[in-house]
């Protein structure tokens, strides 16, 4: 599995680091279009959020689109004991 160095954060908003020698960067969509690094599909984005998941863009090096990922955490059985 390669190693990320160089890594740096952006808080609250991406991650960058160098990838056996190549840039790249997972950050949210806000940062991507505030940075207009990667042109977001808008309708993808729009139906993964709608459907309750958690939306990061993946960017490679030269600022292209890599990818989205979809992110949702499923509350726990015991989540309201534990909570309590």
């Amino acid at each position: 599995m390669p190693v990320a160095a160089e890594a740096a954060a952006v808080p609250g908003k991406a991650v960058l680091a160098l990838v056996e020698g190549r840039r790249g960067a997972v950050g949210s969509p806000a940062w991507a279009a505030e940075t207009e690094l990667a042109p977001i599909e808008d309708m993808a984005r729009a139906a993964l959020e709608e459907a309750g998941k958690t939306v990061v863009v993946v960017v490679t090096a030269d600022g292209l689109p890599f990818g989205l990922l979809a992110l949702r955490d499923e509350p726990r059985g015991d989540a309201t004991e534990g909570i309590a």
